[in-house]
Protein backbone atom coordinates (compact mmCIF):
# COMPACT_ATOMS: atom_id res chain seq x y z
CA UNK A 1 0.00 0.00 0.00
CA UNK A 2 2.73 2.27 0.72
CA UNK A 3 4.43 1.64 -2.54
CA UNK A 4 1.36 3.00 -4.15
CA UNK A 5 1.44 6.12 -2.39
CA UNK A 6 4.88 6.64 -3.15
CA UNK A 7 3.98 6.33 -6.85
CA UNK A 8 1.26 8.72 -6.68
CA UNK A 9 3.27 11.35 -4.86
CA UNK A 10 6.05 10.81 -7.50
CA UNK A 11 3.06 11.12 -10.66
CA UNK A 12 1.92 14.28 -8.56
CA UNK A 13 5.18 15.74 -8.40
CA UNK A 14 6.01 14.99 -12.23
CA UNK A 15 2.85 16.43 -13.19
CA UNK A 16 3.13 19.76 -11.42
CA UNK A 17 6.71 20.13 -12.28
CA UNK A 18 5.91 19.95 -15.86
CA UNK A 19 2.67 22.40 -15.53
CA UNK A 20 3.77 25.22 -13.81
CA UNK A 21 4.03 28.28 -16.15
CA UNK A 22 7.87 28.66 -17.05
CA UNK A 23 9.58 32.26 -16.44
CA UNK A 24 12.62 33.23 -18.37
CA UNK A 25 14.62 34.89 -15.86
CA UNK A 26 14.43 38.80 -15.42
CA UNK A 27 17.06 40.97 -16.68
CA UNK A 28 19.70 42.09 -13.65
CA UNK A 29 18.50 46.11 -13.02
CA UNK A 30 22.10 47.28 -13.07
CA UNK A 31 22.15 45.83 -16.71
CA UNK A 32 18.97 47.14 -17.73
CA UNK A 33 20.10 50.70 -16.41
CA UNK A 34 23.39 50.10 -17.81
CA UNK A 35 22.02 49.81 -21.09
CA UNK A 36 19.44 52.48 -21.09
CA UNK A 37 22.42 54.93 -20.05
CA UNK A 38 24.75 53.51 -22.70
CA UNK A 39 21.42 54.77 -25.32
CA UNK A 40 21.31 57.65 -23.72
CA UNK A 41 24.59 58.76 -24.03
CA UNK A 42 24.86 59.11 -27.79
CA UNK A 43 22.35 60.29 -30.37
CA UNK A 44 20.71 58.39 -33.49
CA UNK A 45 21.08 59.69 -37.22
CA UNK A 46 17.38 60.66 -37.38
CA UNK A 47 17.68 61.69 -41.10
CA UNK A 48 20.07 58.51 -41.83
CA UNK A 49 17.58 56.27 -40.20
CA UNK A 50 14.84 57.15 -42.37
CA UNK A 51 16.51 56.77 -45.52
CA UNK A 52 18.91 53.56 -44.57
CA UNK A 53 19.11 51.58 -47.73
CA UNK A 54 21.76 48.95 -46.73
CA UNK A 55 20.57 45.36 -45.90
CA UNK A 56 19.61 44.08 -43.12
CA UNK A 57 22.21 42.68 -40.69
CA UNK A 58 21.99 38.42 -40.56
CA UNK A 59 22.88 38.49 -36.76
CA UNK A 60 19.91 40.84 -35.77
CA UNK A 61 17.05 39.46 -34.20
CA UNK A 62 14.85 41.66 -35.80
CA UNK A 63 16.89 42.18 -38.84
CA UNK A 64 15.14 45.72 -39.70
CA UNK A 65 14.88 47.21 -36.79
CA UNK A 66 17.08 49.83 -37.29
CA UNK A 67 13.86 51.64 -39.40
CA UNK A 68 12.41 52.93 -35.63
CA UNK A 69 15.90 53.66 -33.76
CA UNK A 70 16.22 51.65 -30.00
CA UNK A 71 13.20 51.34 -28.01
CA UNK A 72 14.24 50.54 -25.22
CA UNK A 73 12.28 51.29 -22.04
CA UNK A 74 12.50 50.52 -18.68
CA UNK A 75 8.76 48.83 -17.83
CA UNK A 76 9.88 46.35 -19.79
CA UNK A 77 11.74 43.70 -19.05
CA UNK A 78 15.36 44.55 -21.05
CA UNK A 79 15.57 40.80 -22.45
CA UNK A 80 12.54 41.23 -24.43
CA UNK A 81 14.27 44.23 -25.95
CA UNK A 82 14.81 44.06 -29.17
CA UNK A 83 18.62 43.75 -29.95
CA UNK A 84 19.27 42.00 -26.57
CA UNK A 85 19.70 38.59 -26.01
CA UNK A 86 19.96 37.23 -22.40
CA UNK A 87 21.23 33.98 -20.88
CA UNK A 88 18.36 31.32 -20.60
CA UNK A 89 19.27 30.89 -17.15
CA UNK A 90 21.07 33.79 -15.38
CA UNK A 91 18.91 36.42 -17.35
CA UNK A 92 22.64 38.32 -18.10
CA UNK A 93 23.09 40.37 -21.04
CA UNK A 94 24.95 38.47 -23.64
CA UNK A 95 24.28 39.54 -26.55
CA UNK A 96 23.63 42.97 -28.03
CA UNK A 97 22.86 43.66 -31.66
CA UNK A 98 22.90 47.14 -33.01
CA UNK A 99 23.93 46.69 -36.66
CA UNK A 100 22.50 49.14 -39.00
CA UNK A 101 21.66 51.87 -36.04
CA UNK A 102 23.07 54.80 -37.52
CA UNK A 103 24.49 56.32 -34.77
CA UNK A 104 25.37 60.35 -35.02
CA UNK A 105 28.72 61.63 -33.71
CA UNK A 106 30.88 59.63 -31.67
CA UNK A 107 30.85 57.34 -28.35
CA UNK A 108 33.49 59.56 -26.73
CA UNK A 109 35.64 58.34 -23.51
CA UNK A 110 33.57 58.28 -20.71
CA UNK A 111 30.77 56.22 -22.03
CA UNK A 112 30.33 53.26 -20.68
CA UNK A 113 28.74 49.87 -21.23
CA UNK A 114 28.97 47.67 -17.87
CA UNK A 115 27.90 44.40 -19.04
CA UNK A 116 30.36 42.11 -17.42
CA UNK A 117 28.45 38.57 -19.22
CA UNK A 118 28.65 40.40 -22.73
CA UNK A 119 29.63 38.02 -25.14
CA UNK A 120 28.26 39.13 -28.51
CA UNK A 121 28.46 43.03 -29.71
CA UNK A 122 27.48 43.80 -33.12
CA UNK A 123 28.09 47.11 -33.94
CA UNK A 124 29.19 47.41 -37.88
CA UNK A 125 27.30 50.03 -40.29
CA UNK A 126 26.94 52.46 -37.24
CA UNK A 127 28.72 55.47 -38.15
CA UNK A 128 31.44 54.86 -36.03
CA UNK A 129 34.27 57.76 -35.81
CA UNK A 130 35.90 56.43 -32.83
CA UNK A 131 36.85 53.06 -31.63
CA UNK A 132 34.35 52.79 -28.35
CA UNK A 133 36.07 53.01 -24.74
CA UNK A 134 34.09 51.11 -23.08
CA UNK A 135 35.04 47.68 -24.97
CA UNK A 136 38.45 47.80 -22.76
CA UNK A 137 35.99 46.84 -19.37
CA UNK A 138 34.34 44.08 -21.50
CA UNK A 139 35.75 40.79 -20.06
CA UNK A 140 33.75 38.10 -21.93
CA UNK A 141 33.13 39.23 -25.39
CA UNK A 142 33.45 36.63 -28.13
CA UNK A 143 32.42 38.09 -31.01
CA UNK A 144 32.73 41.55 -31.83
CA UNK A 145 32.02 43.10 -35.15
CA UNK A 146 32.44 46.92 -35.94
CA UNK A 147 32.74 46.96 -39.63
CA UNK A 148 31.53 49.38 -42.19
CA UNK A 149 32.14 52.00 -39.97
CA UNK A 150 34.24 55.25 -40.29
CA UNK A 151 36.52 54.55 -37.72
CA UNK A 152 39.88 56.35 -38.13
CA UNK A 153 42.90 56.74 -37.03
CA UNK A 154 45.68 54.39 -35.08
CA UNK A 155 43.97 51.90 -33.42
CA UNK A 156 45.53 52.50 -29.70
CA UNK A 157 47.34 49.98 -27.72
CA UNK A 158 44.52 49.27 -24.97
CA UNK A 159 42.46 47.50 -27.62
CA UNK A 160 44.41 44.50 -28.25
CA UNK A 161 44.08 43.27 -24.48
CA UNK A 162 40.30 43.97 -24.72
CA UNK A 163 38.49 39.93 -23.74
CA UNK A 164 42.10 38.66 -24.46
CA UNK A 165 41.08 35.18 -22.55
CA UNK A 166 37.87 34.55 -24.68
CA UNK A 167 37.62 36.98 -28.08
CA UNK A 168 37.15 34.12 -31.27
CA UNK A 169 35.65 36.80 -33.79
CA UNK A 170 37.40 40.10 -34.46
CA UNK A 171 35.78 42.15 -37.48
CA UNK A 172 37.18 45.68 -37.67
CA UNK A 173 36.94 45.66 -42.03
CA UNK A 174 35.92 48.42 -44.32
CA UNK A 175 36.78 51.67 -41.93
CA UNK A 176 39.32 54.40 -42.01
CA UNK A 177 41.75 52.67 -39.48
CA UNK A 178 45.73 53.67 -40.10
CA UNK A 179 49.37 52.83 -38.45
CA UNK A 180 50.67 49.63 -37.36
CA UNK A 181 49.07 46.80 -35.83
CA UNK A 182 50.90 45.68 -32.36
CA UNK A 183 50.92 41.89 -31.31
CA UNK A 184 47.70 39.87 -31.61
CA UNK A 185 47.19 38.74 -28.01
CA UNK A 186 44.35 36.72 -28.97
CA UNK A 187 45.17 32.96 -27.87
CA UNK A 188 41.13 32.00 -28.85
CA UNK A 189 40.96 33.32 -32.12
CA UNK A 190 39.08 31.56 -35.03
CA UNK A 191 38.38 35.00 -37.18
CA UNK A 192 39.93 38.57 -38.14
CA UNK A 193 39.41 40.74 -40.66
CA UNK A 194 41.09 44.19 -40.95
CA UNK A 195 40.25 44.17 -45.01
CA UNK A 196 39.72 47.38 -46.60
CA UNK A 197 41.81 49.78 -44.39
CA UNK A 198 44.93 51.58 -44.59
CA UNK A 199 46.60 49.48 -42.24
CA UNK A 200 50.48 50.04 -42.68
CA UNK A 201 53.51 48.04 -41.43
CA UNK A 202 54.49 44.37 -41.28
CA UNK A 203 51.69 41.74 -41.68
CA UNK A 204 50.41 40.59 -38.19
CA UNK A 205 50.14 37.25 -37.70
CA UNK A 206 47.52 36.02 -35.05
CA UNK A 207 47.24 32.76 -32.88
CA UNK A 208 47.74 29.67 -34.30
CA UNK A 209 43.65 28.64 -33.09
CA UNK A 210 43.11 31.26 -36.28
CA UNK A 211 40.98 29.58 -38.87
CA UNK A 212 39.96 32.41 -41.28
CA UNK A 213 42.55 35.72 -41.70
CA UNK A 214 41.36 38.83 -43.47
CA UNK A 215 44.08 41.90 -44.61
CA UNK A 216 43.66 42.48 -48.37
CA UNK A 217 43.16 46.06 -49.52
CA UNK A 218 45.63 47.57 -46.57
CA UNK A 219 49.19 48.72 -46.71
CA UNK A 220 50.89 46.40 -45.04
CA UNK A 221 54.61 46.23 -46.03
CA UNK A 222 57.68 43.62 -46.30
CA UNK A 223 57.67 40.29 -46.27
CA UNK A 224 55.34 37.46 -45.67
CA UNK A 225 56.60 36.25 -42.55
CA UNK A 226 57.03 32.29 -42.05
CA UNK A 227 55.49 32.70 -39.10
CA UNK A 228 52.00 32.25 -40.82
CA UNK A 229 52.88 28.85 -41.53
CA UNK A 230 52.20 28.23 -37.99
CA UNK A 231 48.76 28.43 -38.71
CA UNK A 232 47.82 25.13 -38.97
CA UNK A 233 44.31 25.64 -38.56
CA UNK A 234 44.06 28.15 -41.59
CA UNK A 235 40.98 27.99 -44.02
CA UNK A 236 41.27 30.89 -45.65
CA UNK A 237 43.95 33.23 -46.19
CA UNK A 238 43.24 36.83 -47.56
CA UNK A 239 46.26 39.24 -48.32
CA UNK A 240 45.72 40.88 -51.75
CA UNK A 241 46.35 44.02 -52.86
CA UNK A 242 49.01 45.58 -50.15
CA UNK A 243 52.45 45.84 -50.45
CA UNK A 244 53.98 42.41 -49.52
CA UNK A 245 57.64 41.40 -51.29
CA UNK A 246 60.11 39.17 -51.01
CA UNK A 247 59.42 35.68 -51.55
CA UNK A 248 57.27 33.35 -50.32
CA UNK A 249 57.68 30.94 -47.17
CA UNK A 250 57.87 27.49 -49.24
CA UNK A 251 55.42 26.14 -45.58
CA UNK A 252 52.51 27.24 -47.16
CA UNK A 253 52.03 23.80 -48.58
CA UNK A 254 51.70 22.43 -44.56
CA UNK A 255 49.11 23.99 -44.20
CA UNK A 256 47.29 21.12 -44.55
CA UNK A 257 43.24 22.28 -44.64
CA UNK A 258 44.02 25.92 -46.48
CA UNK A 259 40.72 26.20 -48.75
CA UNK A 260 41.29 30.12 -50.41
CA UNK A 261 44.62 31.73 -50.45
CA UNK A 262 44.48 34.79 -51.91
CA UNK A 263 47.80 36.86 -52.70
CA UNK A 264 46.90 38.89 -55.64
CA UNK A 265 47.78 43.00 -56.43
CA UNK A 266 51.31 42.82 -54.22
CA UNK A 267 54.72 42.85 -55.22
CA UNK A 268 55.77 39.50 -54.52
CA UNK A 269 58.56 37.77 -56.14
CA UNK A 270 60.26 34.22 -57.05
CA UNK A 271 58.43 31.06 -57.80
CA UNK A 272 54.79 30.40 -57.37
CA UNK A 273 53.99 28.69 -54.06
CA UNK A 274 52.20 25.84 -53.92
CA UNK A 275 49.76 25.59 -51.40
CA UNK A 276 48.45 22.34 -49.95
CA UNK A 277 46.22 20.04 -51.87
CA UNK A 278 43.07 20.98 -50.27
CA UNK A 279 43.16 24.32 -51.82
CA UNK A 280 40.10 25.64 -53.58
CA UNK A 281 40.67 29.14 -54.57
CA UNK A 282 44.24 30.42 -55.35
CA UNK A 283 44.67 34.05 -56.76
CA UNK A 284 48.12 34.98 -57.15
CA UNK A 285 47.74 37.49 -60.72
CA UNK A 286 49.41 41.07 -60.54
CA UNK A 287 52.60 40.44 -58.66
CA UNK A 288 56.71 39.61 -59.78
CA UNK A 289 56.53 36.19 -59.70
CA UNK A 290 58.90 34.24 -62.07
CA UNK A 291 60.12 30.84 -63.33
CA UNK A 292 57.91 28.11 -64.60
CA UNK A 293 54.84 27.25 -63.08
CA UNK A 294 55.87 23.86 -61.59
CA UNK A 295 53.78 20.72 -62.34
CA UNK A 296 53.22 19.81 -58.41
CA UNK A 297 50.25 22.36 -59.19
CA UNK A 298 48.64 19.80 -60.35
CA UNK A 299 48.42 17.79 -57.21
CA UNK A 300 45.75 20.28 -55.99
CA UNK A 301 43.43 17.96 -57.03
CA UNK A 302 40.20 20.04 -55.49
CA UNK A 303 41.30 23.42 -57.20
CA UNK A 304 38.61 25.66 -58.98
CA UNK A 305 39.88 28.67 -59.56
CA UNK A 306 43.39 29.31 -60.12
CA UNK A 307 44.85 33.38 -61.21
CA UNK A 308 48.30 33.82 -62.39
CA UNK A 309 47.86 36.46 -64.53
CA UNK A 310 50.30 39.43 -64.89
CA UNK A 311 53.20 38.15 -63.59
CA UNK A 312 56.17 37.16 -65.50
CA UNK A 313 56.32 33.10 -65.89
CA UNK A 314 57.99 31.65 -68.33
CA UNK A 315 58.55 28.37 -70.14
CA UNK A 316 55.72 25.53 -70.58
CA UNK A 317 52.53 24.96 -69.17
CA UNK A 318 52.21 21.82 -67.41
CA UNK A 319 50.25 19.17 -69.12
CA UNK A 320 48.66 17.75 -66.57
CA UNK A 321 46.22 20.66 -65.91
CA UNK A 322 43.83 18.48 -67.93
CA UNK A 323 43.81 16.08 -64.95
CA UNK A 324 42.40 19.02 -62.14
CA UNK A 325 38.97 17.57 -63.39
CA UNK A 326 37.08 20.70 -60.85
CA UNK A 327 38.81 23.33 -62.25
CA UNK A 328 36.11 26.59 -63.54
CA UNK A 329 38.17 29.21 -63.69
CA UNK A 330 41.96 29.47 -65.03
CA UNK A 331 43.79 32.75 -65.77
CA UNK A 332 47.27 32.59 -67.10
CA UNK A 333 47.03 36.04 -69.48
CA UNK A 334 50.03 38.77 -69.56
CA UNK A 335 52.96 36.50 -68.71
CA UNK A 336 55.75 35.15 -70.64
CA UNK A 337 54.92 31.88 -71.11
CA UNK A 338 55.93 29.47 -74.39
CA UNK A 339 55.50 26.34 -76.25
CA UNK A 340 51.99 24.36 -77.21
CA UNK A 341 48.60 25.52 -75.34
CA UNK A 342 47.81 23.19 -72.34
CA UNK A 343 44.26 22.24 -72.51
CA UNK A 344 42.85 22.61 -69.10
CA UNK A 345 40.11 19.45 -67.92
CA UNK A 346 36.40 19.33 -69.39
CA UNK A 347 35.29 21.12 -66.53
CA UNK A 348 36.78 24.63 -67.19
CA UNK A 349 34.39 27.85 -67.89
CA UNK A 350 36.66 30.48 -68.15
CA UNK A 351 40.17 29.70 -70.16
CA UNK A 352 42.34 32.81 -70.07
CA UNK A 353 45.79 32.41 -71.91
CA UNK A 354 46.16 35.92 -73.92
CA UNK A 355 49.64 37.80 -74.56
CA UNK A 356 52.01 35.29 -74.03
CA UNK A 357 53.71 33.26 -76.11
CA UNK A 358 52.34 30.37 -77.12
CA UNK A 359 52.95 28.76 -80.53
CA UNK A 360 52.04 25.34 -82.49
CA UNK A 361 48.05 25.01 -83.17
CA UNK A 362 45.15 25.17 -81.17
CA UNK A 363 44.71 21.45 -80.34
CA UNK A 364 41.02 20.21 -81.20
CA UNK A 365 40.94 17.99 -77.66
CA UNK A 366 40.30 22.21 -76.57
CA UNK A 367 36.52 21.15 -77.86
CA UNK A 368 36.35 18.44 -74.72
CA UNK A 369 36.20 21.84 -72.80
CA UNK A 370 32.39 21.49 -73.51
CA UNK A 371 31.06 23.95 -70.70
CA UNK A 372 33.04 26.52 -71.64
CA UNK A 373 31.94 30.22 -71.47
CA UNK A 374 34.92 32.56 -72.47
CA UNK A 375 37.88 31.60 -74.18
CA UNK A 376 41.06 34.15 -74.70
CA UNK A 377 44.08 33.32 -76.82
CA UNK A 378 44.82 36.21 -78.31
CA UNK A 379 48.64 38.15 -78.54
CA UNK A 380 50.08 34.95 -79.42
CA UNK A 381 52.00 33.07 -81.51
CA UNK A 382 49.37 30.48 -82.22
CA UNK A 383 49.37 28.86 -85.83
CA UNK A 384 47.25 26.45 -88.36
CA UNK A 385 43.87 26.26 -88.91
CA UNK A 386 41.29 26.65 -85.85
CA UNK A 387 39.61 23.44 -85.19
CA UNK A 388 35.84 23.59 -86.73
CA UNK A 389 34.56 21.84 -83.56
CA UNK A 390 34.24 25.14 -82.03
CA UNK A 391 31.03 25.29 -83.35
CA UNK A 392 29.71 22.32 -80.66
CA UNK A 393 30.77 24.49 -77.85
CA UNK A 394 27.32 25.40 -77.43
CA UNK A 395 27.23 27.86 -74.03
CA UNK A 396 30.42 29.77 -75.83
CA UNK A 397 29.77 33.42 -74.99
CA UNK A 398 33.31 35.03 -75.60
CA UNK A 399 36.03 34.05 -78.84
CA UNK A 400 38.94 35.81 -78.84
CA UNK A 401 41.53 34.79 -81.27
CA UNK A 402 42.87 38.07 -82.54
CA UNK A 403 46.68 38.67 -83.05
CA UNK A 404 48.37 35.26 -83.70
CA UNK A 405 49.59 33.42 -86.86
CA UNK A 406 46.18 31.30 -88.04
CA UNK A 407 45.27 30.49 -91.02
CA UNK A 408 42.44 29.17 -93.26
CA UNK A 409 38.73 29.65 -92.84
CA UNK A 410 37.63 31.36 -89.86
CA UNK A 411 35.85 28.92 -87.38
CA UNK A 412 33.08 30.17 -86.45
CA UNK A 413 31.72 29.21 -83.00
CA UNK A 414 28.30 28.56 -81.65
CA UNK A 415 25.45 30.47 -81.97
CA UNK A 416 25.13 31.21 -78.11
CA UNK A 417 28.40 33.75 -78.89
CA UNK A 418 28.02 37.25 -78.21
CA UNK A 419 31.60 38.43 -78.75
CA UNK A 420 34.17 37.02 -81.53
CA UNK A 421 37.69 38.80 -82.23
CA UNK A 422 39.82 37.29 -84.62
CA UNK A 423 41.45 40.39 -86.45
CA UNK A 424 45.05 40.43 -87.42
CA UNK A 425 45.71 36.45 -88.54
CA UNK A 426 46.35 35.47 -91.41
CA UNK A 427 42.85 33.99 -92.05
CA UNK A 428 42.31 33.76 -95.69
CA UNK A 429 38.42 32.69 -98.39
CA UNK A 430 34.80 33.62 -97.83
CA UNK A 431 33.98 34.73 -94.67
CA UNK A 432 31.19 31.62 -94.51
CA UNK A 433 27.27 32.18 -94.35
CA UNK A 434 27.01 30.33 -90.98
CA UNK A 435 28.16 33.35 -89.33
CA UNK A 436 24.46 34.68 -89.50
CA UNK A 437 23.55 31.75 -87.20
CA UNK A 438 24.99 33.94 -84.44
CA UNK A 439 22.23 35.68 -83.45
CA UNK A 440 23.27 36.28 -79.89
CA UNK A 441 25.98 38.22 -82.00
CA UNK A 442 27.25 41.47 -80.28
CA UNK A 443 30.84 42.60 -81.68
CA UNK A 444 32.23 40.37 -84.41
CA UNK A 445 35.84 41.60 -85.58
CA UNK A 446 37.15 39.63 -88.48
CA UNK A 447 39.67 42.85 -89.75
CA UNK A 448 43.05 42.41 -90.79
CA UNK A 449 42.59 38.99 -92.83
CA UNK A 450 42.52 38.41 -95.91
CA UNK A 451 38.55 37.72 -96.22
CA UNK A 452 36.23 38.44 -98.49
CA UNK A 453 32.26 38.65 -98.38
CA UNK A 454 29.71 37.90 -100.62
CA UNK A 455 26.48 40.62 -99.67
CA UNK A 456 24.13 37.55 -100.21
CA UNK A 457 20.36 38.86 -98.88
CA UNK A 458 20.81 37.07 -95.66
CA UNK A 459 24.27 38.59 -95.11
CA UNK A 460 23.17 41.68 -95.85
CA UNK A 461 20.18 41.49 -93.81
CA UNK A 462 22.62 40.48 -90.56
CA UNK A 463 24.34 43.46 -91.33
CA UNK A 464 21.70 45.73 -90.99
CA UNK A 465 20.13 44.52 -87.85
Amino acid sequence: MGWHRFLGLLCFLFFFHFHLPFTSPLCPPDQRDALLNFKNSFLLDKIASDNFDSPCTIYSRDPCSFKRGISWNKSVDCCSWDEVTCDNVTGNVIGLYLAYHPIHGTLYSNNSLHLPKLQVLDMSTCNLTKLPYFLNSLESLTYLNLSHNKISGEIPRWFWGISQHTLKHLDLSNNLMEGDIHQLRWKQLLYINFQENSLQGPLPIPSPSTHYFFAGSNGFTGEIPSSICQLISLLELELSSNNLLGTIPPCFGNITNLDYLALSHNKLQGPIPIPSPSTRYFFAERNGFTGEIPSSICQLSSLLRLTLHHNNLSGTVPPCFGNITNLDYLALSSNKLQGPLSIPSPSTRYFYAKNNGFTGEIPSSICQLISLLKLALSWNNLSGTVPPCFGNITNLDYLGLSHNKLQGPPSIPSPSTHYFYAKSNGFTGEIPSSICQLSSLLSLDLSNNSLFRKYTPLFWQYNQS
